[in-house]
């Protein structure tokens, strides 16, 4: 009974951040861009998460109905010192200046926020993604512009 119950509570937590693959996120997103950090303001506490409004410029549309050079607020959520991150992961913004790829999703109010939590905030660095075991911006691009010709 105990082995069930494990490989059960196994199952869903995989289940529920199971890692998508750029095109995955692609379908989960109403727009993706990239784009580059511009500010970021504090807006308060929700829900034992402190609320962060992260005002960025794109870059570069992929999908979705955003234009070149156009500022948007983007909301992520941090958690607080100390507290347990093991209910919905938070979702962080690279550092005002950096430049992220964005897969979002508009929230019930309207709001941009990250598609997948976390997952849909892919930090770049120079000419490639900040993790080093990521495919290279360009493949990433290509791949999400395919999806678009279907």
């Amino acid at each position: 009974m105990i082995l069930i119950l494990l490989l059960s509570t196994t199952a869903m937590l995989y289940a529920r951040y199971r890692i998508l693959t750029p095109e995955g996120l692609a379908g989960k997103s109403d727009a993706i861009c990239i784009a580059k950090v511009l500010a970021e303001k504090t807006l308060g506490e929700e829900w034992g998460y402190i609320k962060i409004s992260t005002k960025v410029r794109v870059v570069q549309v992929l999908k979705g109905g955003l234009s070149k050079d156009q500022t948007m607020d983007v909301l992520t959520k941090i958690t607080p010192p100390g507290a347990r991150e093991d209910e919905d992961p938070p979702t962080h913004m690279p550092p005002v200046g950096s430049s992220a790829l964005l897969f979002l999703s508009r929230n019930d109010k309207g709001d941009w926020i990250p598609a997948v939590f976390n997952q849909g905030i892919w930090a770049i660095s120079g000419d490639g993604f900040a993790d080093p075991y990521m495919p290279s911006v360009a493949e990433v691009t290509g791949s999400i512009l395919k999806l678009k010709g279907k």
